[in-house]
């Protein structure tokens, strides 16, 4: 199975237009919708779990804490996630690609493909 999603996960992507993340890289509290696994029935011991979740804007926390070493990533988060997916891709837009917030006294200014994607999606560039 490892060496099929190696080979072809890309085509697949591409195809269903929908990106394969690793797990690790799923959102604090993003909504999963679906979860399956696959065991491949030549060796039990290899395992592909898939969860379907819902589309959820991806901060990317190592650049955010780059920008800004004390910024609380739970807060900014909540903030973020307040937004309807529509809404804050118009706020970005209207601000040219990035949206500025003060939260507890720091000025942060999030620019959309360094500090945050859409989705996933988005981020998989599909």
């Amino acid at each position: 199975m490892r060496e099929v999603l190696h080979s072809h996960g890309e085509k697949v992507q591409k195809l269903i237009r929908m990106p394969f993340l690793n797990v690790s890289s799923r959102q604090a509290g993003q909504t999963v919708i679906g979860e399956t696994a696959y065991e491949n029935s030549q060796n039990t011991a290899e395992v592909v779990t898939l969860y379907v979740c819902k589309a959820a804007v991806h901060l990317i926390d190592s650049e955010i804490t780059k920008s800004y070493a004390t910024v609380n990533l739970a807060g900014l988060r909540s903030y973020v996630d307040s937004f309807s997916k529509e809404g804050f891709a118009n706020h970005v837009q209207s601000n040219g690609g990035s949206v500025k917030i003060s939260l507890d006294n720091v000025d942060i200014e999030l620019k959309h493909k360094q500090h945050f994607f859409f989705s996933g999606r988005d981020r998989a560039g599909l």
